[in-house]
């Protein structure tokens, strides 16, 4: 089997346009020292536009912007062909192999994922957006699509449907408000968000996300968000002593007595 070669791709002729995942900052940087001291090992992959003049990116953006930043005037890259819905296909499984992808960029991926299948193979569609675990093993799209995630992700079918779910349903204004912070990473807290109705969503991140005293927790931010908050809670230490006098209250008089002389034997009286 022939190994294909890198070709040298002007940069200029390269568009990055209508990428699912920003280019990170941080990791940017990191990349750029790495292939300043290295060089590129992993050539990044283009198509050919359909005028036939210049190239889209299919993979590779970060690597793109790095050798960009270092000044560099060309890039090795794999030559790939496809059609658009192909090239997505492509984009995203190669991003899917990657392990510093956040919860919401994994459930991001895999949402538009699921619609690029339901695209490239509509006559064995039968999965819905919002739809966890309707397709099984007769479903030829699912069991594609499934085959292709798990190969590059890692992760079993329970965790592809549960992040296909969370994609689909968290609203973009959330989704936006929410990149870059720790919830991002925080997959339980995402699913919470999710959970609401969609116009509170954005809300509920804002609320989450502001600088001027952010609540702890998904549950006190929809609070906020919706007008209802939740009831505050006391200090431990006030809580320990409603429910040491509820126990008292409840307790028999023998009972009482015999508290009554264990604090005395243990100096809890003098």
């Amino acid at each position: 089997m022939n190994t294909p070669t890198p070709k040298q791709i002007a940069l200029e002729s390269i568009t990055t346009t209508d990428r699912l995942r920003p280019v990170d900052q941080t990791a940017l940087a990191a990349l750029a020292a790495d292939i300043k001291e290295r060089g590129l090992r992993s050539p990044i992959e283009v198509a050919k536009k359909p005028s036939g003049e210049g190239y889209v990116l299919v993979s590779g953006a970060h690597r793109l912007a790095a050798v960009t930043s270092l000044g560099w005037k060309a890039v090795p890259a794999f030559l790939v062909k496809g059609n658009k819905l192909e090239l997505r296909r492509d984009e995203i499984l190669e991003n899917l192999a990657r392990a510093e992808l956040t919860k919401l960029e994994r459930a991001q991926f895999l949402a538009e994922l699921k619609r690029v299948y339901l695209e490239l193979y509509p006559e064995t569609a039968q999965g819905k957006a919002g739809a966890v675990g309707r397709w099984d093993a007769t479903d030829k799209m699912s069991v594609a699509f499934v085959n292709a995630v798990a190969d590059r992700a890692h992760v079993d079918e329970r965790t592809i449907y549960r992040a296909v779910w969370l994609g689909e349903m968290l609203q973009p204004a959330a989704a936006e408000a929410l990149r870059g912070t720790p919830w991002e990473d925080n997959q339980a807290a995402l699913i919470k968000i999710a959970s609401q109705e969609p116009k509170v969503q954005p809300k509920v991140a804002e609320v989450l996300t502001r600088t001027d005293d952010p609540p702890p927790s998904v549950p006190e931010a929809v609070g906020i968000a919706t007008g209802t908050p939740l009831p505050r809670q006391a200090p431990k230490a006030d809580q320990d002593f409603s429910r040491l006098i509820d126990a008292w209250d409840r307790a028999a008089a023998k009972t009482r007595r015999q508290f009554i002389d264990w604090l005395a034997e243990n100096g809890g009286l003098g």
